[in-house]
């Protein structure tokens, strides 16, 4: 085992430690014994965090279910989103098809794609067509990764200082704007445009993409849901969102049929729902977000405007007034907020402790890496795999869609079910932590890992049979709780500003998404004439990685400690400030216990911790 490390005091920005202080708030009280480690509750966050959320659970308390914030009603509007997104998307394919071989037909497109003898004559070369959707949709990928990546990360800091609720509005709305001008790029009423089609689809990707509203549904989880229930939560609603996206097709193929294979039925239906979603956001459904909340984070973000333009200031005064130096400094400002777009994953780089330890950044890189190879090897390889399929098996779009909802449908079945039960045994027998990633936490994302490992080594070692596919998928489902139970770990180490930590994940996943299934098509494509399988050699070995990723991971306990001196902490004796302002975020408020705390695991070792008043704590460092 690792040499224990000194606890480091959770992170806390300028703006809330200096919330604080004006509004007089007592100090953290100081962490108490914990005599039972199975019965220990260690809620060690950030009091001025569990006061906000106590206070918008009060305030609703009065409220219906359905009005009342919490799961009922976010589920409700997760439905209605995906609904809105799988009915859409299964018929526009059909649709883009027609498109296209309609221009192809009428010369727009190019002249020599359509037969024109015998029995052919005026149909189109479907083989052209599909090359056309290709290119169609490799530039679209590629524009919705780029402005997705600028988009995901400022969402989450502008559901700190809107609240979530107003950023699910948004989404709406830009969905439905994007999917009224894809529907109508390709309907009769307009020629065919292959640019204009590009142009519809990438009106989506300023929503944020899929990776943004994960990070805005887990902000608005973790607003109103207690800590040690914030990974049951998200492992609930995003098997809403499985189940929904795998069942969906079916409905949409459904109704096409009852109307005699007209798509736009199911076209109409999404917008209806996308409608109805941002309607009731906007007008309906309670913020989560506090106010006081709010108020921290658009004081933090002007702030950070003041000194990006107090910078550019001194920048004008100390350099000549030349036209070289003013294409310069404008330059310098213009690559200075271009880079702004990456400030969200900053957040994920914590600081020292007020003590000087680290461990809470390693814990938080060690998730963050793992996280992003288990999206490497679940998620990027997809494109890949499903071009595999068609080769391989040679199925066709029913299959496809076929595989889809099994796919979904037990990823909703394994995280509504059996990551719940799965948490509950596991806690009999290992504490849950709310400062710390914990064992539970820990041993979830390896089962996970594990699963997900076996699920492709059966494609890898035995690709042939149809049966290996659907072994793949039912396996595969089972890693499906390994996104939450991350998301959950990762959020621990932060405050208030939850938006802009899931946010930066976002951008990181979305990054991530830009490159990663392109390079995995690149080595399908080198090797399908080959061995079509090599390909997933990749995604197995993200997996080893990942599993070797959660050995770095480090489970802090709270322990009884020392007493301390006064010269150890943020404040001196009448209670007022001392330091700089980087020292404060770390210094204004320590860890603390809601009710009782741990005795020292077999083999752990005591270290001291930093704490806010006369006394301190100790650690315990497994």
């Amino acid at each position: 085992m690792n040499d224990p490390v000194e606890l480091e005091t959770l992170p806390m920005s300028e703006s809330e430690s200096e919330h604080i202080l004006e509004r007089g708030m007592p100090m953290p009280p100081e962490i108490e014994v914990m005599e039972n480690p199975l019965a220990m509750d260690a809620a060690a966050e950030l009091p001025i965090a569990k006061r906000f959320r106590d206070e918008v659970k009060a305030r609703y308390a009065h409220l219906g279910v359905l009005q009342r914030p919490g799961l009922a009603v976010l589920c409700g509007l997760i439905t209605l989103f995906m609904l809105a997104e799988m009915l859409f998307l299964t018929p526009m394919i059909t649709l883009t098809l027609n498109k296209l071989c309609e221009g192809m037909l009428d010369g727009s497109i190019s002249a020599d794609a359509t037969s024109s003898t015998g029995a052919n004559e005026g149909t189109c070369d479907m083989s052209k067509v599909q090359v056309t959707l290709s290119y169609i949709t490799s530039v679209k990928m590629v524009l919705n990764g780029l402005v997705s990546m600028v988009v995901a990360g400022k969402l989450g800091k502008l559901s700190d200082r809107i609240g979530r609720i107003k950023v699910f509005a948004y989404m709406g709305f830009i969905t439905l704007v994007s999917n009224i001008v894809s529907a109508f790029s390709v309907s009769s009423y307009i020629g065919t445009h292959i640019h204009f089609i590009i142009f519809s689809g990438v009106i989506a990707s300023l929503s944020g993409g899929s990776f943004a509203l994960i990070a805005n549904i887990n902000s608005y989880i973790t607003d109103i849901i207690e800590p040690k229930e914030r990974s049951t939560s998200m492992s609930t609603v995003t098997s809403i969102m499985q189940g929904v996206a795998g069942l969906s097709p079916l409905l949409g193929s459904f109704l096409i049929k009852m109307y005699d294979g007209n798509d736009m039925v199911s076209v109409y239906l999404a917008l209806f729902f996308i409608t109805v979603f941002t309607i009731v956001c906007t007008f309906f459904i309670k913020e989560t977000r506090h106010p006081e909340a709010m108020e921290i984070s658009e004081e933090t973000h002007r702030k950070r405007l003041d000194s990006i333009a107090s910078s550019h200031s001194i920048r004008l005064q100390n350099t000549a007034p030349t036209a070289l130096n003013s294409v310069k400094n404008k330059l310098h400002l213009l690559l200075t907020h271009a880079l702004e777009v990456l400030s969200p994953i900053k957040e994920l780089w914590l600081p020292r402790s007020a003590d000087g330890t680290l461990t809470a950044r390693y814990n938080v890189l060690a998730l963050v890496v793992v996280d992003g190879f288990i999206v490497f090897a679940s998620i990027a390889m997809m494109p890949a795999l499903i071009l595999f399929t068609t080769y391989e098996y040679g199925w066709k779009s029913v299959e496809i869609g076929y595989f889809i909802t099994l796919s979904g449908v037990t990823n909703a079945l394994v995280l509504a079910v059996v990551n719940k039960y799965v948490t509950a045994l596991l806690s009999r027998f290992s504490p849950r932590i709310s400062h710390s990633v914990d064992h539970v936490d820990i041993s979830i994302i390896r089962i996970a890992v594990v699963f997900l490992a076996t699920s492709i080594a059966v494609l890898v070692f035995n690709p042939k049979p149809l049966r290996s596919i659907v072994i793949f998928a039912l396996l595969r489902s089972v890693s499906a709780i390994a996104g939450p139970t991350l998301q959950s770990a990762i959020v621990k180490y932060f405050g208030t500003n939850t938006g802009e930590v899931f946010g930066g994940v976002a951008l990181y996943h979305t990054i991530g998404m830009l490159f990663c299934p392109t390079i995995m098509l690149k080595v399908y494509g080198s090797t399908v004439s080959t061995r079509p399988e090599l390909f997933l050699f990749m995604p197995l070995g993200t997996c080893v990685l990942a599993l070797l990723g959660t050995f770095f991971l480090r489970v802090v306990y709270v322990a009884p400690g020392r007493p301390r001196k006064e010269s150890e902490s943020g404040y001196n004796s009448s209670g007022s400030k001392r330091g700089s302002n980087a020292s404060s975020n770390e210094d204004i408020v320590n860890l603390r216990a809601e009710q009782s705390s741990t005795a020292p695991a077999p083999g752990s070792e005591s270290v001291p911790v930093l704490s806010q008043g006369t006394s301190t704590a100790t650690a315990i460092v497994t």
